[in-house]
This record gives C-alpha cells, sequence and structure tokens, in this order.
C-alpha cells in the first residue's frame, strides 16, 4: 500500500474503534497506539511503520481511556482561574456604573476580585467564553503539546475536558497546581466551584 492509502486505513480503522467518532479524537487514539509502539506520532512514521500501526490497530483494538468527571471538573476550573489571573482582557469590553468603557486593566482587577469573593457567577457567558477560547482552551493545549501528550490538531480555541485521557488530565493538574500557586488564587480540589464554559 502507497502512504495515503495506509494513512487513510489507519483513520477509518481508528474512527471504527473510538467511541466519539469526531476527528480529533479519532487521530488522538492514532497518536496514542503510534505513541505507544515507537514513540512518535502517526505523522512522522515511515510506511513499514505505519503498515505495522495498522496490524496493530486491526488485532488488538486499543481503546482511549477517558479521565473521571471529577479530573475533568478540576482541570476545567484550574484553566478557568489561569484564564482569570493571565488573560489580557483586550477583547473584552465592559462598561462601569457610569456608562464609561472600562480598560482592560480595570476589567482584569474587577474579574479577579469577583473570583476572589465568589462572585463570579455574574458574568456574563460571552466573557466567561471568551476566557474558555482565548486563554485557558489553548493553554491546555498547549501544555499536552509540549508535554509530547498530544499532536498539534485541530483549532487552538477548542478543547474537550472531558475527552482528556487520565495521563492528560493528572499532567494538567499537575502543571496548573504549579502556575497558580504563584497567583496565591488557587483553591483546595475539592473545593472548587463547578465552572462551565457555556
Amino acid at each position: 500500500m502507497n502512504t495515503a492509502t495506509l494513512r487513510q486505513q489507519i483513520f477509518l480503522t481508528c474512527r471504527s474503534l473510538s467511541y466519539l467518532k469526531d476527528g480529533d479524537n479519532v487521530r488522538l487514539l492514532r497518536d496514542d497506539a503510534a505513541n505507544k509502539l515507537f514513540n512518535r506520532p502517526e505523522p512522522q512514521l515511515s510506511d513499514v511503520e505505519r503498515s505495522r500501526l495498522l496490524n496493530y490497530l486491526r488485532t488488538n483494538k486499543p481503546q482511549r481511556v477517558f479521565c473521571t468527571r471529577k479530573q475533568s471538573n478540576t482541570v476545567r476550573n484550574m484553566a478557568f482561574e489561569y484564564a482569570i489571573f493571565y488573560y489580557d482582557y483586550t477583547h473584552i469590553t465592559m462598561v462601569n456604573k457610569l456608562g464609561a468603557t472600562m480598560q482592560p486593566e480595570d476589567i482584569k482587577l474587577m474579574i479577579q476580585e469577583q473570583y476572589k469573593n465568589g462572585s463570579y457567577a455574574d458574568l456574563s457567558p460571552k466573557v466567561k467564553v471568551t476566557l474558555f477560547e482565548q486563554s485557558a482552551n489553548p493553554k491546555c493545549r498547549n501544555l499536552l503539546i509540549d508535554a509530547g501528550l498530544r499532536t498539534s490538531v485541530g483549532k487552538s480555541t477548542i478543547f474537550y475536558y472531558d475527552r482528556m485521557t487520565h495521563d492528560e488530565a493528572d499532567y494538567l493538574i499537575k502543571r496548573f497546581t504549579k502556575i497558580l500557586a504563584k497567583t496565591k488564587m488557587i483553591k483546595p480540589l475539592g473545593v472548587t466551584n463547578q465552572i462551565s464554559n457555556n
């Protein structure tokens, strides 16, 4: 088989094995198997290695095991805390009580104060979505790519917290714990409030 046919067969086999049929999840399953066999993602393999990978996928039928809901929620909450502290707020426009447009630094201080007081639930959904898409989601993806746990696939603004493996979730929790310890904003893991990114 030529390279294109091998890659297509690997993708189709992974799609048939994958619980979630979207392209990102199929690629993650494919690259998990390639990393397990060859310590590198599928795009970096030779045709001989791709042939071995295809045989492995067809005979062993590996499944991608997702993280627990608690891990997913913990990573989501920590990523949101990261966004609150590190986002530059230039893409968020807010008006104060006098009707004047607030400066990004004022918005940042206000949102951080709301978070510390536990009243950040009053933030508009648009602000939450912006914080997730512009800061939290890209940071999660970049941390996993830098650690070699994922390859750069799809939009950087999208991150599926419930589709992480246990290893990915554990890694992100450790990294965010270190990052957030500097901000002194982190709460004990069992105490974090539930935050949705919609």
